[in-house]
């Protein structure tokens, strides 16, 4: 009889995450979850990193077209509308 094998997200991707685990780990205890898989937490880090580059790289363009080379909070702003 074989047992199915837990898919998990390899070693060498966690690795790579932009955000820290324990990041993760902290927003789901605040959120009241006992306990969290792993592949839970490298969910919520790649879609947390996915965003943050999506808002990241549209206030970068409104940084540009206002000729600026610093981000403000404004051009957060604008790139979450």
């Amino acid at each position: 009889m074989q047992t199915e094998k837990k898919q998990t997200t390899p070693k060498k991707e966690r690795k790579n995450l932009i955000i820290p685990e324990s990041v993760a780990i902290r927003l789901f205890k605040v959120a009241g979850a006992p306990r969290v898989s792993k592949e839970a937490r490298d969910a919520l880090l790649n879609l947390i990193a996915k965003y943050g580059r999506d808002v990241a790289e549209r206030a970068v363009k409104f940084s540009k077209h206002a000729k600026r080379q610093t981000i403000t909070s404004e051009d957060i702003r604008l790139a979450l509308e």
